[in-house]
């Protein structure tokens, strides 16, 4: 059942005439907007110079409180990434393509283009994936060797598909 507003309002407090109620439990101070000097505020805090010793010659300075390990060594840099894949799955931009649609010899030469093309692209796809492969393998290597695990196995290289053109007649089977 909804309820009306009403009953969720808390009920008002009664209200106590001048005579019966008692005095405020924290009388009102005096001003001391009055006593007090607003410009000493504002003012910037003295800036003291800081202390710095004089480093003998022979002490090689540091900072922060921690010395350093003596089994830490400097972190190896990471393999480089792979290239970025130039290739594209589409025909270059500046690829006639088909001109006379009843002309198979030119659509098989169209065909043929976007099928190296693509071929090719796949293959850069390959083989940007299987050099971050190996980037990872090596870190990953070096890691169990510093932990006395075993390594992982390498990756397999990908197999790659030939960039050739169809024979003639292909593509219209």
């Amino acid at each position: 059942m909804i309820r009306s507003l009403t009953h969720h309002v808390s009920q008002p407090a009664p209200l106590r005439s001048a005579a019966t109620t008692s005095k405020i439990a924290h009388p009102a101070a005096k001003s001391t907007t009055s006593t007090v000097d607003f410009r000493k505020l504002m003012q910037p805090a003295a800036v003291s110079t800081p202390v710095t010793p004089d480093p003998s010659p022979d002490e090689v300075p540091h900072l922060g409180p921690f010395k350093g390990d003596p089994y830490m060594h400097p972190v190896v840099p990471a393999p480089k990434a792979p290239d970025p894949i130039t290739s594209s799955p589409w025909m270059p931009a500046g690829t006639v393509g088909d001109q006379n649609l009843m002309n198979k010899t030119e659509h098989e030469s169209t065909m043929n283009s976007w099928l190296q093309n693509y071929t090719k692209w796949s293959n850069d796809n390959k083989t940007q994936i299987y050099q971050q492969a190996m980037a990872n393998w090596q870190l990953n290597d070096q890691r169990c060797h510093e932990l006395g695990l075993a390594s992982p196995p390498k990756p397999t290289p990908p197999t790659l598909d030939p960039v050739q053109p169809m024979a003639p007649g292909y593509w219209f089977q």
